[in-house]
C-alpha cells in the first residue's frame, strides 16, 4: 500500500506537488497522466527516494514473505512518453 498525505514539493521556482492526497492499495495497479509540469515525476522521484525536503506524510507499506530485503526501485516503473496526447 502506498499512502500519499498533503505531500508538497517546493523548487526555487515553482511549487511542484501542492497538497497532494493519494491511496493506492496493495495489488492496484494505477498511472499518473498530465500534462508537462503537472509534478508526475516530481511524485515518482518521491516514492522512488530520489527526492527529499518534503512537508506532508509518504508510507509504503511492503509485504514479501521471501525476502528480506526489498529495493523499492525493482516496484515503481516510469515510463516517459513525450506528445502522445493531444492538446486540450
Amino acid at each position: 500500500m502506498i499512502s500519499i498525505k498533503n505531500i508538497t514539493k517546493k523548487f526555487p521556482s515553482v511549487t511542484a506537488l501542492d497538497n497532494v492526497t493519494l491511496e493506492i492499495k496493495e495489488r492496484e495497479f494505477f498511472g499518473l497522466l498530465g500534462p508537462n509540469g503537472a509534478g508526475k515525476s516530481t511524485l515518482i522521484n518521491l516514492l522512488a527516494g530520489y527526492l527529499d525536503s518534503v512537508s506532508g506524510e509518504l508510507l509504503i507499506l511492503i509485504h514479501s514473505f521471501n525476502s528480506v530485503f526489498i529495493n523499492i526501485n525493482e516496484l515503481i516503473f516510469f515510463i516517459h512518453i513525450k506528445n502522445i496526447l493531444p492538446n486540450f
